[in-house]
């Protein structure tokens, strides 16, 4: 976000690239931050809906799992 820190997208495409290095804490914190830019955006709130749930299920306790 060095251009622009502003950039919706930008923290998107950030938070989807923290997600795949699993630091999920703040791959959410960058989907967050990306909607509160634009929350307007279908195309930001489909993404984040269809990454959360790969964000909550690997944050997820499994200990309790059977």
């Amino acid at each position: 976000m060095l251009l622009d820190p502003n950039d919706a997208e930008a923290h998107a495409a950030l938070g989807e690239a923290l997600g795949g290095a699993a630091r999920l804490p703040e791959a959410k914190a960058e989907f967050e931050r990306a909607l509160a830019l634009n929350p307007s955006s279908a195309d930001l709130a489909m993404w984040f809906a269809a990454y959360s749930g790969n964000l909550d299920f690997m944050t997820a306790d499994t200990s309790l799992m059977v």
